[in-house]
């Protein structure tokens, strides 16, 4: 059907929802979203059915994002993050931290003020984002987007909304009563309709929800990966997690996770533990899916000469494995490892930064550090 038959036929406005979708965490009611940890709610903008989504996701750790887009080819979003301005002013911060960001992606902006609100002053950018557009057409490559966003800092927290609006000109610009445009406007209404909300007023729930299944997209990225790259996200969860229960011992723990420095103490660990212990979750549950060999036993084992800088040797080597993880030793140091399939890695005792990856064939595993350019063959005894 033509998209412009669509919208035409399209009358049902997405502001009389009452209720989230199932897979949506956050709570809508009478036309408001609030937020699993009850910090924000937002009213739910005008949208036009059908096409309408609402999503929302913990991205990263104690970050919180919902996106609400229908068949304008347009998306409205809220983000909540944890931080600090550093000493500088909220316009000196966003002249430090996001232009330069933009920048760097090519966007032209196009427009940048402090404007007043009822919940305080907000830095506004609007921008020109090439192929950016929430639409993209599969016959070509993606319309460009102007984009408008409202940044603010209250209560120790980052709040950003944001309007995207695709420039695609095969669409309306006013359709059953909704207007696509200007930037500014439509995104201004939509600020109106956002509020931060008191702690007294907040509910328990964790910023970071607790998994209590599976995380369903990660499982499904997770059934999908490579099994050497499961089996290594695997250990580098578990990891994560030791070093997040020592940091609720009242240790500072600095670490990258997700392409970003973290930084984990007592206020926070918490929040992490939840993070990796729903991760391990995930992870386990689609590795026993997959399923994974046996390979317990004694091997004969022969190293190539780099394998000695990271402590292995000729000789003896002993697996003992429960379910998919695994303890290799070999010249009596220990090695963690977990197996999916048939792909091993192994994570090194004296640095868990040095990860060997492998494969059994025929009773025979070759695992190989690439960098170092160490190599072992295991024969079964």
């Amino acid at each position: 059907m033509h998209p412009r038959i669509l919208l035409g036929a399209a009358t049902l406005l997405a502001s009389a929802i009452s209720r989230a979708p199932a897979q949506v965490r956050g709570r809508v009611k009478d036309g408001v979203y609030t937020s699993p940890s009850g910090s924000f709610k937002v009213r739910v903008p005008d949208l036009l059915q059908p096409g309408v989504e609402i999503t929302d996701d913990a991205p990263e750790v104690d970050v919180w994002l919902v996106s609400f887009s229908d068949a304008l080819c347009r998306e409205f979003v809220v983000t909540e993050r944890a931080g600090q301005l550093a000493g500088d002013s909220l316009d000196a911060w966003v002249d430090h931290q996001v232009v330069p960001k933009l920048q760097a992606i090519k966007v032209e902006i196009r427009d940048r003020r402090l404007i007043h609100t009822k919940q305080g002053t907000a830095v506004f950018l609007r921008y020109l984002h090439p192929q950016a557009a929430p639409c993209p057409r599969p016959d070509t490559v993606k319309p460009d987007a102007e984009v408008g966003t409202y940044i603010f800092y209250l209560g120790k927290r980052f709040y950003r909304l944001l309007y995207v609006l695709g420039l695609d000109e095969r669409l309306p610009e006013v359709a059953s009563g909704i207007r696509r445009g200007p930037v500014d406007s439509v995104l201004s209404r939509f600020v109106e309709g956002f509020e931060v909300l008191t702690p007294s007023s907040q509910s328990s729930t964790p910023s970071t929800p607790v998994a209590q299944q599976p995380d369903p997209v990660l499982l499904g990225r997770a059934l999908k990966a490579h099994p050497e790259d499961l089996a290594l996200g695997f250990l580098a969860q578990s990891y994560n997690l030791s070093g997040a229960k020592t940091a609720a011992q009242g240790v500072t723990v600095h670490m990258m996770l997700d392409g970003g420095d973290q930084t984990i103490d007592q206020s926070n660990a918490d929040q992490f533990i939840a993070l990796f212990e729903g991760r391990l979750k995930t992870y386990d549950a689609a590795i026993r899916q997959r399923g994974f060999s046996t390979i317990a036993g004694s091997y004969h084992t022969k190293v190539s000469p780099q394998c000695t800088r990271l402590g292995f040797s000729d000789g003896e080597t002993t697996i003992k494995q429960q379910d998919f993880q695994f303890q290799l030793s070999n010249d009596s140091i220990s090695h963690r490892g977990v197996i999916v399939e048939s792909a091993l890695a192994v994570e090194h005792a004296g640095d868990p930064d040095i990860h060997l990856v492998g494969r059994v064939t025929s009773g025979r595993i070759v695992l190989e550090h690439k960098p170092s350019k160490c190599a072992l063959t295991l024969m079964r005894s």
